[in-house]
C-alpha cells in the first residue's frame, strides 16, 4: 500500500503517520514506570535509584545503536540509489 504524503488533508495524514510511535512511546513509557515501582515496593530509595540509572543507560545504549544502525541502512541502501538518480539527472 503505498500513501502520498503531499496530497490531502495534512493533519490527517500526520495524525495517521504519528499514531503507531505515539502508541509505541506511550507503552515504552508505561513499561518504564513497571520497574521502579515494583522496585519502590521491595527496596526503596536504593532500588529505585538503581533502576533509574540502569534505565536511563540502557535508553542511551538503545538509541545510539538504533540510530548508528539506521545510518548505516540508509547509507548502505538509501543513498547510492538517490545518488545515482541525482547523478543521471545532472548529466542528462
Amino acid at each position: 500500500m503505498e500513501h502520498d504524503f503531499t496530497r490531502g488533508n495534512i493533519l490527517k495524514t500526520i495524525a495517521v503517520f504519528a499514531l503507531p510511535y505515539m502508541l509505541s512511546y506511550f507503552l515504552q513509557m508505561l513499561y518504564g514506570m513497571a520497574d521502579p515501582y515494583m522496585m519502590g515496593q521491595f527496596s526503596g530509595a536504593a532500588g529505585i535509584t538503581a533502576v533509574g540509572n540502569g534505565a536511563q543507560t540502557l535508553y542511551i545504549i538503545t538509541v545510539t545503536l538504533v540510530g548508528l544502525v539506521e545510518k548505516m541502512i540508509s547509507f548502505l541502501f538509501i543513498v547510492p540509489s538517490s545518488m545515482d538518480a541525482t547523478v543521471s539527472a545532472l548529466t542528462a
